[in-house]
């Protein structure tokens, strides 16, 4: 969740943010790319997505994993 979510009070905000990204994952299991996630997300900041993803490899939610090329 970012700080400016807390800030301005939007935690509804940030948790359904979270909702949406997990729930691409879930739908697309075998990876979700960069723009899987804009594509899903328009309206979403880069920066809260990517304090979103932090918060999930944190939590165990998420795993990353880097194959050639990519960061799956």
């Amino acid at each position: 969740m970012s700080t400016q979510s807390l800030q301005n009070g939007n935690f509804s905000e940030s948790t359904e943010a979270e909702n949406r990204l997990i729930e691409l994952a879930k739908y697309n299991s075998e990876s979700i790319s960069n723009d899987d996630i804009t594509k899903h997300m328009p309206d979403v900041p880069l920066t809260e997505i990517t304090t979103i993803i932090n918060k999930c490899l944190k939590n165990g939610t998420f795993d990353l994993f880097k194959t050639k090329d990519n960061l799956l």
